[in-house]
């Protein structure tokens, strides 16, 4: 083997490792994202009150007969 080989073969492993370093750091980063992500809605879960929906809150709660408006 000549030297280009010796230098092709030795970026193919620096790359290699680069990428895998790369993927190890960014996977450790998502599930990091994702536990603070559960942590953040079990506390809003535990806040007192009516649960409320997207879009419409808890409008459910008001809806009563026309009489007891």
């Amino acid at each position: 083997m000549d030297l280009s080989g010796k230098i092709t073969k030795k970026m193919d492993y620096t790359t290699t490792i680069l990428s895998l370093v790369l993927f190890v750091f960014s996977a450790l980063y998502l599930l990091r994202q994702a536990f603070r992500r559960i942590k953040i809605i079990n506390m809003v879960d535990q806040l007192p009150g009516p649960r409320a929906y997207p879009i419409i809150g808890n409008a459910l709660d008001f809806m009563v007969p026309r009489s007891e408006l």
